[in-house]
């Protein structure tokens, strides 16, 4: 049986997670509420001992906003326990898990601060237990500390690695986003969360699954509230793309589209072979595509899928609303309706003539 004095070791397992299902160890460093707290076992229980004292009026406002309930805490000055943690905050208190709870050790001490600033919690890496950022305006040691210089290349390490994931799933020599690559890497990289008729979709269903809306995370029906869809000529769904949640616009160019436009049987080979073409044609279309909408909106993003429907390639724009399930401001209407102009346009109808005249 374990005894109290293996508990309070360093490593030991919790059977708690945090907000993000990272396991939380004694000894582990934790952020709730924007303070930093180290993972301890005292007087019978696991929780959070925070050095400058617990942020119980930011605690207290979680769980008035959260479940309109009379805040329950024991009120200790530097030490909160999991349960109030799960008591109060926690929809199940049977799951062990601490929803505003999030690990810093699991990043080697880099976190998101309120601004939506990275920074770095020094007793990561050593005993300090200042922040990066603290350490800069406090400390006049700041330019020639080893740990600071430690610091300084996680960050940059990190934002390296960050590059080099954004550019994986785009074209080569482009910034649009290759849709295959991100359906390749399966339902972690690319979600959808409802189809293109609004009916909901959730992570490991299988076959024909009915769910209400309500049943999605709440950022995500925060995004499914603004969907239009079957409004519009192109189709509209709630996704998530790598680290960012928000609405895909989508057109989709059938062979019957093709076919139309150059006035041919959209069976025959004429039809594959001009759709193809279309196709690579987007490729480029698609990239100046992009800077338009980049004046728009920023964030939005361009995909294009030459081979991911049956029926013919897909062009779209993601527009963000969440990234790390923090909010991005975006430019929803100016996008939608810049998007519906352009997709089934003479510009697009155009280029279907262009790929069939290039080839004589």
């Amino acid at each position: 049986m374990t005894n109290a004095n293996e508990m309070a070791q360093k490593g030991f397992d919790t059977g708690f997670t945090d907000a993000n299902d990272n396991e939380l160890h004694v000894g582990d460093y934790v952020r709730i509420c924007g303070h930093i707290g180290k993972i301890v076992f005292s007087c019978g229980a696991f929780g959070i001992f925070i050095t400058d004292e617990v942020p119980w009026d930011a605690l207290e406002e979680l769980v008035r906003k959260d479940s309109g309930n009379r805040p329950s805490f024991l009120y200790n000055d530097t030490f909160i326990s999991f349960w109030e943690i799960v008591w109060n905050l926690s929809e199940d208190t049977d799951e062990p898990c601490l929803p505003y709870v999030e690990s810093i050790t699991v990043t080697g001490g880099i976190f998101t601060d309120e601004n939506g600033n990275k920074d770095v919690f020094m007793g990561c890496i050593n005993g300090c237990s200042a922040t990066l950022t603290q350490c800069e305006y406090t400390c006049g040691r700041y330019h020639t500390c080893d740990t600071v210089a430690v610091a300084n290349d996680l960050l940059r390490d990190e934002e390296l690695g960050k590059e080099g994931n954004d550019k994986k799933y785009l074209f080569p020599e482009s910034n649009v986003i290759d849709m295959s690559k991100l359906y390749k890497d399966g339902e972690d990289v690319m979600f959808y969360w409802c189809n293109a008729c609004g009916e909901v979709n959730l992570p490991g269903d299988i076959g024909i699954v009915l769910h209400e809306k309500d049943e999605l995370p709440l950022h995500i029906q925060s995004i499914y509230a603004n969907l239009e869809c079957e409004c519009n000529e192109t189709n509209e769904y709630a996704a998530s793309i790598c680290n960012k949640s928000g609405i895909l616009l989508l057109a989709l160019y059938p062979y019957q589209f093709v076919a139309d436009v150059l006035k041919i049987d959209e069976r025959s080979q004429k039809a594959q072979d001009a759709t193809e073409q279309f196709a690579l044609n987007l490729k480029a279309f698609s990239n100046d595509l992009l800077a338009e909408f980049k004046k728009i909106d920023p964030n939005c993003e361009v995909v294009l899928g030459i081979h991911t429907d049956p029926e013919g390639p897909e062009l779209g724009v993601f527009i963000p609303f969440f990234e790390d399930e923090k909010p991005v401001e975006n430019n929803l209407s100016a996008v939608r309706k810049k998007f519906n102009e352009i997709a089934y346009s003479d510009a697009v109808r155009n280029l279907i003539r262009k790929g069939v005249n290039n080839n004589g």
